[in-house]
């Protein structure tokens, strides 16, 4: 391999060699001229401190055996930094190396880890450079430069400033799906290719949670990463299906255990997660994940349910899968990891049997544990469901129906009144009331259950609810029947069992307790509120409190006037408090997934007797962690437990609490904040009632006040307030601020062949299709825009229009003002609420 290194003949024992120039020269008749020898130069011993941080460019090596000094024409290119912690950062040409390092005074041991291997071209000295570092056994200065010495050779590295500690940002790993690609071990140089990528993916989740897929099995687990590129991953609930001789799963697994550093590469679309002493590393490919189907079975914090006022609070929670087992009487169990609601109990594993539940089960996994164990009872049962959900057979059946799980059932359906089929938004079912026997029995309130069974749209999703219902037609326990009906049972079970259907099915849903029409709207409440859009976010969002959780006593409230208990974060860690009559402002701390709060001041009215304002704040302070979703956020509290729920009530906004004896502003009613004096401009958020702020200005009409609200939220730290809705004190001297300008709207660039709107004339870009909705701008006319839809009158066009302008992406034009072309089968959009 070429080097082009530049030989330069060195002088021993007051010798001198021939120039090296490729060939030997003739010598001359005259006499060798004598030269002197200069006093050699010493290599200085140096502190490990004063080398530390620093990129050292490899300038040259000087080797003794055979006798040469070689210059690298290109120092740059290689180089060596060494960190406090004892790892070393090496760049060699076109690859990048890690390594760790031990020291004792001059001595120095550098150990090689993991690397790419990338192909630098013939001309390149990476190998010769990493084979050098290899042999390295001491260190020191010269003449400023460092010296790394071992057996027969020096190598010289210029200083070539300090070297910040490259950071990486843990954020960067979550909210992608990341597909195992390939997995290289650096001491054999063996890479193998993953087969299948996308049946082994790990997600990472905001709140240091993470989950994965490891072919036929689903996991999840914490993790902790760090800026400097060091991660932990801890295991937690996981399946354990049998994936077959071929599976990599295990090996999955193992990685997952091992991953103690990460990188990123590919300007972030390739996640490398790398094992200590130069272990493998596994290279992950960012990939752009399924569309979310109805069946969620690791998201339990996107469940969304309405207890109808039933005397029992909910929680929902993933569970582990269970192995299959068919060694304990009645039957076989076992199930995949899964979702339970749970009601009364937080924990599942309190649970029991007989407690109201609801499962949310993955048919192709459930069907798969049990197929992979040689029992098709599941893959039975579940073709009979979808058959008679399908088909709805009438008279509705009164024995025999199919049911799962496996676990609720404790012998034969004998017994199925009240049946019907129930069709809501993302899934459809049966439901009954029945019972399990094993032999026949006197008809009783004991062991009676609403029982729904249904699925979701594409079947891939089992919903299993289970609820404990009685009437006063029939006796509670088998000690309250009478000796009449033990004869009739004895006599003939069928009759008996006749006579009982009729009776029952006679009956109307308000007969029962709970009422039947009750328990079919808890499972019709049943939603999966998908995770939170790109650029969803706890600030800038009105939070109204929707429903109190309590597990000392357990208890469930709906809070009947969310918007009379608000929450506003500011993204500096301030807290806006609106506690009905009383208001003002606290601050806030994150970890993670963790959140604490704690109150400032605050106004101290009394509200009223039916006034929640107390219990609201007591209950604030208690938080101990916190859930996100697009459209609602949860506090979960400590000591005792329970959860407080939130809904968007749409854009959020706070401004800083004034100073004292400043102008104040104080909002009578919730009130837009405006970039401008009128409501065609853009509004930054709605601030509640009894929010205060410091008074800066006035409009020139005398109709709007400016007030002062932080930069994150407006460049120039002003907002613009209408009047009629405030109550200001002390601002007879504020200035007059003059109008700003309304500001161009600039679309995106239309994606080819999609259908575009063309300005006209200059128009208004609003928030909805009337001149009722703010505007985020003019359109200058000639300016193009894509068109993703149209109002339900006809009258307006939805635009894409930057996400700084729309958290949709979306504004509104009036159809008066654009040409559009391609226009004819763009959805109808419903209006949104007016702001």
């Amino acid at each position: 391999m070429k080097t082009y290194l530049y030989i330069i003949c060195a002088l021993f024992m007051g010798v001198i060699l021939a120039a090296c120039s490729g060939a030997a020269e003739t010598p001359t008749e005259e006499p060798t001229p004598t030269v002197e020898a200069t006093p050699e130069e010493v290599i200085q011993e140096t502190s490990l401190d004063s080398i530390l941080d620093v990129t050292w460019q490899w300038k040259e090596v000087v080797e003794t055996e055979p006798a040469s000094q070689s210059v690298v024409p290109d120092p740059e290119n290689y180089t060596l930094t060494l960190r406090e912690d004892g790892s070393a950062e090496i760049k060699a040409d076109c690859n990048q190396v890690g390594a760790t390092y031990t020291q004792q005074g001059s001595a120095l041991i550098i150990t090689l880890g993991p690397s790419t291997m990338a192909a630098c071209g013939e001309d390149s000295l990476d190998q010769q450079y990493l084979a050098f570092l290899d042999r390295v056994n001491s260190f020191g200065m010269l003449s400023g430069d460092l010296q790394l010495a071992g057996e027969n050779f020096t190598m010289s590295f210029l200083d070539g400033g300090i070297s910040e500690v490259e950071l990486v940002d843990p954020a960067d790993l979550q909210d992608t799906l990341w597909a195992w690609e390939r997995h290289f071990i650096p001491e054999t140089n063996l890479e193998e290719r993953i087969e299948d990528p996308a049946s082994y993916t790990l997600t990472f989740n905001t709140d240091e949670t993470y989950n994965y897929q490891a072919d036929c099995n689903l996991g999840s687990g914490s993790y902790t990463a760090t800026e400097t590129g060091q991660i932990e991953m801890s295991a937690g609930p996981m399946t354990l299906a049998e994936c077959g001789p071929d599976s990599r799963y295990q090996d999955m697994l193992e990685l997952i255990a091992e991953a103690r550093e990460y990188r990123f590469e590919e300007d972030g679309e390739v996640l490398v997660l790398i094992r200590p002493d130069g272990g493998p590393m596994d290279y992950f490919r960012a990939v752009e994940p399924e569309p979310v189907v109805a069946c969620p079975v690791v998201e339990p914090a996107y469940i969304r349910i309405d207890t109808q006022g039933l005397p029992y609070f909910w929680q929902a929670n993933s569970v582990s899968g269970t192995p299959y087992d068919n060694s304990i009487p009645p039957g076989a169990v076992g199930l995949p990891q899964h979702i339970q609601v749970n009601f009364g109990v937080v924990n599942p594993q309190d649970r029991v049997p007989g407690d109201p539940i609801i499962y949310i089960l993955p048919v192709d996994e459930y069907e798969q544990l049990w197929n992979q164990a040689g029992d098709d009872s599941v893959s039975l049962r579940i073709e009979q469901l979808q058959e008679m959900i399908a088909e709805q057979p009438e008279p509705f059946p009164t024995s025999g129906l199919p049911v799962l799980p496996f676990e609720e059932v404790t012998g034969v359906n004998d017994l199925a009144v009240q049946g019907e089929y129930l069709q809501f938004d993302w899934f459809e079912g049966m439901r009954f009331v029945g019972r399990f026997n094993q032999d026949p029995n006197p008809v009783i309130n004991e062991g009676l259950y609403y029982i729904f069974q249904g699925f979701n749209e594409d079947n891939s999703c089992l919903i299993s609810f289970f609820y404990p219902v009685r009437t006063d037609l029939l006796p509670d326990t088998a000690e309250d029947v009478s000796e009449d009906e033990l004869e009739s049972v004895d006599a003939d079970s069928n009759a008996y069992l006749d006579e009982k259907v009729e009776a029952l099915n006679n009956l109307i849903a308000s007969d029962w307790d709970p009422d039947l029409n009750v328990l079919d709207a808890v499972i019709g409440s049943l939603a999966y509120v998908p995770p939170a859009q790109a650029g969803t976010s706890l600030t800038g969002v009105l939070w109204g409190w929707s429903e109190l959780t309590e597990t000392e006593p357990a208890s469930q409230s709906i809070i009947p006037n969310p918007e009379s208990y608000t929450l506003v974060f500011q993204p500096d860690g301030g807290l806006q408090v609106l506690a009905d009559c009383n208001s003002g402002f606290g601050s806030y701390t994150i970890d993670g997934s963790n959140m604490t709060i704690e109150l400032g001041v605050l106004t101290t009215a009394v509200c009223g007797p039916e006034s929640l304002s107390t219990l609201f704040l007591d209950t604030l302070v208690r938080t101990g962690s916190y859930e996100l979703t697009q459209e609602q956020l949860v506090l979960n509290q400590v000591d005792p437990a329970g959860m407080m729920r939130f809904n968007n009530l749409g854009p959020g906004f706070s401004v800083p609490g004034p100073g004292e004896g400043v102008p104040t502003a104080t909002a009578i009613e919730p009130i837009n904040v405006r970039s401008g004096p009128g409501a065609q401009y853009p509004s930054y958020g709605v601030v509640s009632i009894g929010t205060t702020g410091e008074v800066i200005g006035i409009s020139e009409d005398d109709e709007w006040w400016v007030v002062k609200v932080s930069i994150e939220y407006a460049p120039d730290g002003r907002g613009w307030v209408k009047g009629e809705f405030v109550e200001v004190t002390n601002a007879e001297n504020v200035p007059v601020i003059p109008t700003p300008p309304l500001g161009d709207v600039e679309f995106p660039p239309p994606g080819t062949d999609m259908p575009t709107a063309t300005v006209l004339q200059p128009v208004n870009v609003r928030s909805g299709p009337s001149t009722d909705y703010p505007s985020y701008g003019i359109a200058p006319a000639g300016a193009t825009g894509e068109v993703v839809g149209i109002s339900e009158d006809g009258l307006w066009w939805v635009v894409v229009v930057p996400p700084d302008l729309s958290p949709d992406g979306q504004g509104w034009v009036s159809a008066d003002f654009v040409e559009v072309t391609g226009g004819e089968d763009v959805p109808v959009i419903p209006a949104p609420p007016l702001p």
